[in-house]
């Protein structure tokens, strides 16, 4: 990471943070805020609305990743608590949206076998003998594996 100084139109000075390519020779740069859509923050408008510095939104990332409330992270950062409302509801979008990319198990010309399943029970008034799934934690072992025309049921 390094900090380059630029120009914008007013001509004043600007400090940004970036990665250079490490290979010799290579010259390129990425810049963060840029080319990143977490770190922008485009509010309702379309206009970037981060007067956030990187250090601050790492800050709140990490809050948010030890599930800390917002009061209390408001409090301990000295952020508005709308403003740690919005971080916390960006992290939770970027979370929703890498869920829906994935692809569901199975497909064509994919069998989906469950091995061992461990099933809960519900008990009422915490009466009654403990279930299987009470004793231990929930686990489901899945394996897939291609359909192949070779395998013979013996």
């Amino acid at each position: 990471m390094k900090n380059t100084r630029k120009r914008d139109a007013d001509g004043k000075v600007i400090k940004e943070k970036c990665l250079r390519c490490q290979k010799k020779g290579c010259q390129t740069f990425q810049f963060i805020r840029k080319q990143n859509k977490f770190f922008t923050y485009v509010d309702v408008n379309g206009k970037n609305n981060s007067g956030l510095s990187l250090c601050h939104i790492v800050e709140l990332v990490w809050y948010w990743c030890n599930e800390v409330n917002v009061t209390n992270t408001a409090k301990w950062t000295g952020r508005a608590r709308h403003t740690v409302t919005d971080w916390f509801n960006l992290c939770r979008d970027v979370c929703v949206d890498q869920f829906e990319l994935r692809s569901k198990m199975g497909g064509t010309g994919v069998i989906v076998q469950i091995d061992e399943s461990l099933f809960q029970g519900k008990r009422k008034y915490h009466r009654g003998c403990l279930c299987i799934g009470d004793r231990a934690p929930a686990t489901v072992i899945t394996c897939t594996s291609p359909v192949s025309s070779d395998s013979s049921d013996d």
